[in-house]
């Protein structure tokens, strides 16, 4: 019996048809499994990507968080902000009016993300650069950016703010954290000519409009 089988598989109709049969059986298990396939295609993607940007050492492997930022930007929003402790990412958005500093005025781009204000300077240059952002009180529902910056209050001297501008990236340090009445001006920092400091600003406790909450942070690179 065993004889009789491997004489029929001899031949030549019989291989081309086991060939065949081989093939499609392998297209099947291939098309059973491509989704699995493209993860692991994209982890060893992923992980070469990774490597190239760590061998700049001036640039961090975060860099991955802004690859898309460019392809998202509209004439509204022209940036992003990451803040990894308290879990911050969000569109920076520029008021197409960079003159109108109302409350009124500003309120409508505060539902898109957080603010830059009119008149501050941008990332990057010497000054203040100053972003506006909600905050909620606690269990609020995250409806559009009204909880964005509710944690401002958790970060501390030497946490990082990361924000994405024009094609670059500006990594800043936590230097200072301040309660002010509303009205009352950003106390000064001892800053050198040419620095670039970040302020957000939110209300303070979150939801509330008794003070606010101001956070600076020195550019590093």
């Amino acid at each position: 019996m065993i004889a009789q089988i491997r004489r029929i598989l001899k031949r030549p109709k019989v291989k081309i048809l086991a060939k065949f049969f081989l093939f499609f059986f392998l297209l099947f298990i291939l098309f059973l499994n491509y989704k699995y396939l493209i993860k692991i295609v994209s982890y060893f993607n992923y992980r070469v990507l990774s490597v190239k940007i760590v061998l700049k050492p001036h640039i961090p492997s975060f860099l991955l968080e802004f690859q898309n930022v460019e392809k998202n930007q509209t004439k509204e929003i022209r940036g992003y902000l990451f803040i990894p402790k308290i879990q911050i990412k969000a569109p920076i958005i520029f008021p197409v009016n960079n003159t109108n500093t109302s409350p009124l005025y500003l309120k409508k781009y505060l539902d898109k993300g957080v603010l830059f204000y009119p008149g501050s300077v941008l990332p990057g240059q010497s000054g203040q650069t100053v972003i506006l952002g909600h905050s909620a009180p606690a269990n609020w529902p995250k409806i559009n950016y009204d909880t964005v910056f509710s944690n401002l209050n958790n970060l501390a001297e030497g946490d990082e703010a990361r924000l994405g501008f024009n094609n670059d990236i500006f990594v800043y340090k936590v230097v200072k954290k301040v309660f002010l009445k509303p009205g009352d001006e950003i106390p000064d920092l001892p800053l050198t000519n040419d620095e670039n400091v970040l302020i957000l600003i939110s209300c303070w406790p979150p939801g509330k409009n008794y003070k606010r909450i101001a956070v600076a942070a020195v550019l590093k690179f």
